[in-house]
């Protein structure tokens, strides 16, 4: 009796295990499909733009039996084409697109010459010479696509961009962007800049290249090109996204290390690699170590670290006494604070302080300045940049892409 029960037991055991591997077969691929679709985990970054587009969205604006030879030129910054252009434009060749001409942004010579690629025109845009892509013929393609990495901050971004979009309006070529993450998150802040003459943007502007793009054809274009943002999926315009590339201290310094290169008697130096940013002063003017290591407590309040750093230029004799700055979280990094907290700072010892024209030209530039003199509170100061913000923001309202919203730095 006993031998049968066991028999009974062993049998039944036998049938669970048989049915749960039927049912851990059956379901498992369901289970794959299901988060590799919509309910990704939390931590996984967004797929870019131009992961996203497809060979139906290209034929989607041209007729389907001459997406094939349908000229494109690219618009790519320097980083992205020697890390990832070959592949992109692989890429782009595998959904039909044929490129032809591309456009490489930020002293792109020297990744010319190491990586030349067959059949392609290839010109070179060098910084602060965005004005020269006015000059192309745009009769050498058909429609313009654009993979930048953007920085975050409106020079790097809108100049180039609005330089394209001027190309294009003006040979009325259709434009594709393919989006890409802020790299500074989603934060608003700092001088007002005019951008095209047209349009009041805040330095730090907390927008996609592909929301910029629509903001600049809305609001700064005068004929307006037929544009196409191809957006990101899984993004969310989360700054903790900023917070795990590893060049997301280069961004936020590279805004703060120009600005005080605008303001002398400072001196400013960025490593070759671009991982190191300083800000300095002449020995004949800061000596004291203990002066630089005060600035360096302040700055930690806005979310800058700065560590001692000396310099020595070898072609004049000049010694120079500063700080290495970087950012670790970009979600308590704030520009404003980093530039006002430097300034008062060294005005309080006494350092006279003369501006470039460009940065006296910006908005909110003279509240600065003023609170400096002791004419108006840091509050009052404050409150004229968040002012320029806040229009920025809700005239930029119709051109945004992702949830959650920019959100404008508190003074």
């Amino acid at each position: 009796m006993g031998r049968g029960i066991d028999c009974i037991v062993t049998w039944a055991l036998a049938v669970v295990k048989i049915i749960s591997v039927l049912i851990f077969a059956l379901f498992l691929p369901w289970l794959c499909v299901y988060y590799s679709q919509d309910d990704l985990p939390a931590d996984r970054g967004p797929i870019l733009g131009i992961e996203e587009f497809t060979h139906t969205m290209l034929t989607s604006m041209v007729p389907h039996d001459a997406a094939c030879t349908f000229r494109s030129a690219l618009v790519i910054d320097a980083k992205t084409y020697i890390t990832a252009g070959h592949a992109h434009i692989s890429l782009l060749r595998e959904k039909g697109a044929c490129v032809t001409t591309l456009f490489i942004l930020d002293d792109g010579v020297s990744y010319v010459q190491q990586k030349p690629l067959p059949g392609i025109t290839i010109i070179p845009i060098k910084k602060d010479r965005y004005d020269t892509i006015a000059g192309c013929n745009s009769a050498e393609f058909d429609c313009i696509m654009i993979d930048v990495q953007e920085t975050g901050f409106v020079p790097y971004d809108g100049e180039p961009l609005l330089a394209v979009l001027a190309l294009a309006s003006k040979g009325k070529k259709p434009v594709i962007v393919f989006d890409r993450p802020n790299m500074l998150g989603a934060s608003i802040e700092g001088f007002g800049m005019w951008l095209g003459s047209r349009a009041l943007i805040p330095f730090r502007h907390g927008m996609t290249i592909g929301e910029l793009a629509q903001f600049c054809n809305r609001h700064i274009l005068e004929t307006p090109v037929t544009l196409h943002v191809v957006q990101m999926k899984h993004y969310q315009r989360l700054a903790q996204d900023a917070d795990r590339s590893h060049w997301v201290s280069q961004y936020c310094m590279q805004g703060f290390i120009d600005i005080m290169h605008e303001v002398k008697p400072f001196e400013v130096r960025v490593s070759a690699d671009n991982k190191y940013h300083s800000i300095m002063l002449p020995v004949q003017i800061s000596r004291s170590k203990r002066m630089w290591r005060a600035l360096s407590a302040q700055l930690k309040r806005v979310g800058v670290e700065g560590k001692m750093y000396e310099y020595s230029n070898e072609a004049t004799g000049q010694a120079y006494l500063g700080l290495n700055v970087s950012v670790q979280d970009v979600n308590a990094f704030s520009l404003n604070g980093a530039l006002l907290t430097t300034l008062r700072f060294f005005s309080g010892v006494g350092l006279t302080f003369t501006y470039s024209e460009r940065l006296r030209d910006m908005i909110g530039m003279h509240a600065i300045q003023s609170y400096l003199a002791g004419t108006v509170t840091e509050k009052e100061a404050l409150d004229a940049l968040e002012h320029e913000a806040q229009l920025f923001f809700s005239k930029a309202l119709g051109s945004f892409l992702y949830q959650p919203l920019p959100k404008i730095m508190a003074s």
